[in-house]
């Protein structure tokens, strides 16, 4: 039998760097859930400093140890001989982020493994329905990829280190926003910024699919990658309007077919533009 997936040395520096600097949780809270810890030592211990740093207290081998105490007497004598080892064994906290990394991702291959296991199962039972166990399965894949993606902080300090790194990485990199090509819209939001999310409305009629397609091919012509989803138009449609967009030719007159010989030219330019941006455009 297979010895399930664990990393049990970085579960010890991932403590050990917070015995040292206690700040550090603050900014790996959110990384990680108690669950994700292989022993249940190193459990009751992120519990401890969850539950301490709710209540304002400080984290040391004190205060972490007393917490424990409250948690599970029994486990708190063999866990606090670990921590004052943990302590005095760990020089730096350097490689905590490494750490939360290599801890998630065994975490993450165990909750596969028990997914696979449970579903083998129940795909083995007599009155499995296979659509019905499909589906289940996909549930549980979102579920485990939504547990992949890192988690952001949501209190207070951790969203301001959070801000911080973002101010620090725009001072390096430059400015991070994707021009629409409109000048009034970028001066009033600085572009398209990754992460954030806008939504356009107005009546029927006022030109907002040709207007947000134009935006669409200014912002991949800057590198950015879109998706489009449409809950009017299907991707045949839409593509045509792109060409329409881009040749100067109507839409109607495409479709029919009814194109100039002088238009040929024009045409085949915005068949050749789109494919230049297949990596980075696509319609559904």
């Amino acid at each position: 039998k297979l010895a399930l997936p664990q990393a049990i040395e970085s579960e010890k520096g991932i403590i050990g760097s917070i015995l040292i600097d206690s700040d550090l949780f603050i900014e790996i809270a959110d990384l990680l859930d108690s669950s994700d810890f292989f022993l249940e030592t190193h459990q009751q211990v992120w519990e401890a400093c969850k539950n301490l740093t709710k209540e304002g207290v400080s984290l040391d081998l004190v205060t972490i140890g007393n917490q424990l105490k409250k948690q599970d007497a029994l486990l708190a004598g063999k866990v606090q001989a670990e921590l004052l080892e943990l302590l005095n064994d760990t020089v730096t906290s350097a490689y905590a982020s490494q750490y939360v990394k290599e801890v998630r991702n065994k975490s993450l291959l165990r909750k596969l493994i028990k997914m696979t296991s449970n579903y083998s199962y129940v795909a083995s039972l007599e009155e499995a329905d296979a659509d019905d166990v499909i589906n289940k399965i996909e549930q549980a894949l979102l579920n485990i990829a939504d547990l992949s993606k890192e988690q952001k902080p949501i209190d207070v300090p951790g969203i301001i280190i959070d801000l911080q790194k973002d101010i620090d990485k725009n001072k390096e990199r430059g400015w991070v926003g994707f021009e629409t090509g409109f000048m009034k819209l970028d001066e009033a939001t600085g572009g398209l910024i990754p992460t954030q999310i806008w939504i356009v409305g107005a009546y029927t009629g006022t030109a907002k699919t040709f207007f947000l397609l134009q935006l669409l091919l200014n912002v991949v012509k800057k590198g950015a990658k879109v998706v489009l989803f449409s809950t009017e138009m299907d991707r045949k449609w839409n593509m045509l309007r792109l060409l329409a967009n881009i040749s100067g030719i109507g839409v109607l007159r495409l479709l029919k077919g009814q194109i100039e010989r002088e238009e040929v030219e024009d045409l085949e330019k915005a068949n050749e533009f789109l494919r230049k941006y297949k990596e980075r455009l696509f319609i559904y």
